[in-house]
């Protein structure tokens, strides 16, 4: 009877376990967000770059501070890069990302950040 209990409370709780791990990973990924846009304005305050112009990882990694725990891994929390950023763009969600978490936060959860071209866009 014991058993039955516990099987059927990890029945239960086992989706909502999933589903909060996935919705930390989308704050955790919200807030690289974050870093990244500003690493990309700061580079371009400092005069390194212009309007339009792509930044590889590397080129704002400088500019992400200590705290910011992109700066460390480069890439989502599932390990998908986050790609080329662009100069007085905001960053978008990575699509392998955004395809795992749309089960988990609306579209309006991103704004005012990109969602990969073929889903919704997330700033309208």
């Amino acid at each position: 009877m014991g058993l039955g209990v516990l099987a059927l409370a990890a029945v239960l709780l086992l989706p909502v376990w999933q589903r909060w791990v996935l919705r930390e990973k989308a704050e955790v990924l919200r807030e690289d967000l974050v870093a990244i846009e500003r690493a990309v304005a700061e580079a371009a305050l400092r005069g390194e770059v212009e309007g339009g112009v792509a930044l590889s990882f590397e080129e704002y990694r400088k500019y992400l501070g200590d705290e910011d725990r992109v700066k460390g891994v480069g890439r989502d929390p599932f390990g998908e890069s986050y790609g080329e950023q662009y100069v007085d763009e905001v960053p978008v969600v990575p699509m392998g990302a955004y395809e795992r978490l749309r089960v988990v936060v609306p579209d309006l959860f991103w704004a005012p950040y990109g969602v990969p071209k073929g889903g919704k866009k997330g700033t309208e």
